[in-house]
């Protein structure tokens, strides 16, 4: 494989290889707390939340459009948002970035440590991990984006999904924020069921605040 990844963006001031410390606009792809931690990981998933409501209303064909957006505004970024992931051992030694003798030191320590019970007895003192990262390109970055979109309780995105069917079903755009969302909705169904319904609607409104904490009060969580 190559490194990195044709991509729409690149840049001779923000390189998309052999990149040792990670930015604040740099995503890094991968599972774990480690990577959902990241101030990157976390800036693109307040991207993503502001996207949200236009992808559950989109089509099927219009969904990757919207994904595309997201790369887009997050490449636009100064300095340029990079999607990335790590180099493997094999390609970073072909890089000239790490050695086979620091491999060997590294395996040397780790065993040493286990050896001494966890290396808190004295012995070496493990050298920090070196890690190299590349960008993965704007097809995986797509990917990425399609799934962070996709991604969250599933209840919940039906539940979203049922009032923006609701608002955009006369050809109204759909509200760029939750609040407005249910709002409408809420108007909407009130205009159909007329002023007979006025305490039923009370507790539609309440459960569909309820869906919507559900919805948004997990702070996006769940992919890196």
């Amino acid at each position: 494989m190559n490194y990195p990844p044709q991509s729409t963006h690149p840049t001779s001031n923000y390189p998309l290889t052999n990149i040792l410390n990670p930015g604040e606009n740099d995503i890094l792809c991968g599972r774990g707390g480690g990577t959902n931690a990241h101030s990157g990981n976390i800036k693109f998933r307040k991207l993503v939340a502001a996207h949200k409501l236009r992808y559950l209303a989109a089509s099927k064909s219009d969904k990757p459009n919207v994904a595309r957006d997201v790369v887009k505004e997050w490449r636009g970024m100064n300095p340029p948002g990079r999607f990335l992931a790590k180099m493997d051992v094999k390609m970073m030694i072909s890089l000239n970035l790490i050695t086979v003798e620091e491999i060997k030191e590294e395996a040397q320590l780790q065993q040493q440590q286990q050896q001494d019970g966890g290396g808190g007895g004295g012995g070496k003192t493990k050298k920090k991990e070196k890690v190299f990262w590349y960008d993965v390109g704007d097809k995986k970055a797509r990917e990425k984006a399609s799934q962070c979109l996709r991604e969250r309780n599933g209840a919940a995105n039906e539940a979203v999904a049922a009032l923006v069917k609701t608002v955009t079903a006369n050809g109204e755009a759909c509200p760029e924020d939750y609040a407005t969302l249910m709002s409408k909705a809420a108007k909407l169904k009130e205009a159909q069921q007329g002023q007979d319904g006025g305490f039923g609607m009370q507790q539609q409104q309440q459960q569909q605040q309820q869906q919507m904490n559900m919805y948004g009060g997990g702070g996006m969580g769940g992919y890196g």
